[in-house]
């Protein structure tokens, strides 16, 4: 167990230059808040119906509306599977709405779309963790936002489970070699861990993953 933690800790020193930075996203309700979740590309779709779509689309394309344009807004599975041509109309084109988009719903929306138009905010938390880190902490600091929707429950995805502590020593040369080596896991729409998170999730490795 030594040696291998003393290993986790050495990779850590020699990719750490390699990490992906992500910002912060400021969690307050206000338009500057907005704004900053925009240029981090971590608006959701809720948030996007409700600053957007609501106001200027689903009057005319919904059932109500008569889908006007053979085009319902409705639901996020409709309007991602329409972001091209919501994108060539309103964001190149700039003929819809007739009215045209104000400068911010404009923002929002084409911010959300170039982003791969993510129904979840993929924003992350760069505080710092406080306090001793403990499996609670990795789980509900580290794991919980990005992780535990795919691997936890009766079918996780790759059989690799995340809210068990045995479950997670038993794969965490795994876990540590695709969250903060490779990057290659959380998987889009989530965000990559903060640097905070993996720091966390090194010191709780290299502590010995207790409890």
């Amino acid at each position: 167990m030594k040696k291998s933690i003393f290993l986790f800790a050495l990779s850590f020193l020699i990719f750490g230059c390699n990490y992906n930075h992500v910002k912060s996203a400021d969690a307050s309700g206000s338009e500057n808040g907005l704004n900053q979740n925009l240029k981090m590309g971590s608006l959701d779709y809720q948030s996007l119906q409700l600053l957007v779509l609501q106001k200027q689309c689903v009057r005319c394309h919904s059932s109500a509306g008569g889908n006007q344009g053979s085009l319902n807004l409705e639901t996020y599975a409709q309007v991602r599977a329409q972001m091209n041509k919501i994108y060539y109309r309103s964001i190149e084109k700039k003929d819809m709405p007739p009215s045209g988009l104000s400068n911010s719903d404009f923002d929002y929306l084409k911010s959300w779309l170039e982003a791969g138009a993510p129904e979840k905010n993929t924003s992350r938390s760069q505080g710092p963790i406080k306090g001793p880190i403990t499996w609670d902490v990795i789980k509900k600091q580290v794991f919980a936002s990005s992780c535990l929707d795919c691997h936890s429950g009766p079918h996780p995805e790759g059989h690799v489970i995340l809210d068990q502590i045995d479950e997670v020593r038993k794969n965490i040369s795994f876990i540590f070699d695709v969250s903060i080596i490779k990057q290659t896991m959380p998987l889009e729409p989530y965000a990559a861990m903060s640097e905070f998170e993996k720091q966390a999730l090194m010191k709780w490795i290299s502590q010995g993953m207790p409890n």
